[in-house]
This record gives C-alpha cells, structure tokens and sequence, in this order.
C-alpha cells in the first residue's frame, strides 16, 4: 500500500509540475538554462518538455532527464547565452610538508 501511495504521489507531482511548467512560460524549448542543486548544477539546452521529464542536452551532447517536480523545486536560471565547455581543471597536489 505504501509503494503505490508513493508511485501515485510522484505520478501526481509530475503532472501538476508540467501543468506549472506550460502556463509559466519562462523556460522554453530551445532556452539555455542551469538547475542549481545545492553546490553542483545541471545545464544544457531545452530540447523536450514532457508530462513526467525535462529533457536537456549539454554543451558535450549528452542528454541529461530532469524530473518536473524537480525542475519546478529547484532554482532555474535561464541563461542568455549558451555555456562554454567544461575545462578540465588540473590540480597540483604536494606530499610532504605543508606550505607557510
């Protein structure tokens, strides 16, 4: 019983998120954006909007699957232009004593 409350829930924030999501009208396809999660974020090109997901493709063409209900919770930022690459960052890690 527990399992299909759960199922029915997420089923049901979904959907009301879409509903959100069609009348808002901020985020488009076609628009760049960036979800904030907390210290990390997701960001790519709107390419489909669905009853249950947001699908993005990233600057390296992967698609990346956002819930609604994730995507109506956590900060959007619409971006103006589209993302450069990701730069490999190099770090330089030193063994022995530490620096002054």
């Amino acid at each position: 019983l527990g399992v299909a409350l759960f199922a029915g829930w997420s089923l049901l924030s979904n959907l009301t998120s879409f509903l959100l999501l069609f009348i808002q009208n901020d985020c488009r396809v076609g628009h760049w954006v960036r979800v904030v999660d907390g210290a990390n974020f997701v960001e790519g090109r709107i390419t489909e909007m669905g009853l249950m997901n947001v699908v993005m493709e990233n600057v390296d063409g992967h698609k990346v699957i956002y819930p609604n209900n994730l995507f109506i919770v956590r900060p959007v930022m619409v971006l103006n232009t589209p993302p450069g690459k990701m730069k490999s960052i190099r770090t330089k890690r030193l063994i022995g004593k530490a620096p002054v």
